[in-house]
């Protein structure tokens, strides 16, 4: 199994994920977004995340539309980098794409098709001091004219005071302090989740699933162990083999220089006497 093929063990993505199918959050995630709209319903709500159906398809932390009218994409990050702008244009091209499939667009026809307003967001919940918002003219073309440009909003600490991104934002917090002391234990998902409910951060949330929460980090913390197992072993061997190929060619180099017995030769390079021997004869 490549590298590659095993699943995402980043807790903050995975409570991510379903905190947000809950239609209940995901209101109050648009309504940090957009607190002056209070007429939007959770029926107003409509899902289009880009699902990962695929190891090696595109897919996004959340998408959804509002009315058919917005369409709002988030991105949850707890390392930052720039080239998110780029993801987030893929993503927004692909859930584009799938709305012309879905609707049936005339991309070639004379009238303009109606599309969703497109609103992106990135939450970000490392430490690195970061803007409130990134373009994609700004990193990739600051200095030149460019015809594209896309710009992303950049939720961090202290975004609004106790709401949902910023609940959010802490319980990443407070993962990644109770990780830091006592490692990706099970003594390490109790502590977090009694954390967060004395601190009243997700409080609703956790009660409602924590069995579902405690399985998810339990199953996602064990994948890193198995994960750093796979990286562990997959370094010995191509240690061995690097190993392996220095010690052929020495053998080979004193059964070409003919100063030596084959016995001498396997104890000089540490290979098996019957590998030298087989050496021999393919040197004759």
């Amino acid at each position: 199994m490549g590298q590659n093929n095993f699943v995402k063990w980043d807790v903050k993505d995975s409570v991510f994920s379903i905190l947000f199918e809950d239609k209940k959050n995901l209101l109050s995630l648009y309504q940090s977004f957009h607190p002056e709209d209070v007429d939007i319903t959770e029926a107003d709500l409509n899902d289009v995340t880009i699902r990962n159906v695929l190891v090696n398809d595109i897919y996004n932390d959340l998408g959804f539309t509002v009315h058919d009218k917005l369409m709002v994409l988030v991105e949850a990050q707890s390392t930052w980098s720039l080239n998110i702008v780029l993801r987030i244009l893929m993503y927004l091209s692909e859930t584009y794409k799938r709305y012309e499939d879905k609707y049936g667009w005339n991309l070639y026809g004379e009238d303009v098709v109606n599309i969703p307003k497109p609103e992106l967001y990135v939450i970000y919940v490392g430490d690195e001091s970061v803007s409130d918002s990134i373009s994609f003219k700004e990193v990739y073309f600051p200095n030149e004219e460019c015809p594209l440009d896309l710009n992303i909003h950049v939720l961090k600490e202290g975004f609004q005071s106790g709401d949902i991104v910023d609940q959010y934002i802490e319980f990443c917090r407070i993962q990644r302090d109770v990780v830091s002391r006592l490692g990706r234990t099970k003594d390490a998902i109790n502590d977090i989740i009694a954390v967060c409910k004395q601190k009243g951060i997700l409080v609703d949330f956790i009660r409602s699933r924590e069995m579902e929460v405690r399985s998810i980090m339990d199953t996602l913390f064990d994948q890193e162990m198995i994960t750093r197992n796979y990286l562990k072993d997959v370094t010995n061997k191509v240690t061995q083999q690097v190993t392996q190929d220095s010690s052929t060619k020495f053998a080979k180099k004193l059964l070409q220089d003919g100063k030596y017995s084959i016995e001498e030769i396997a104890g000089l390079s540490e290979l098996p006497l019957k590998e030298v021997e087989a050496l021999a004869k393919e040197l004759r």
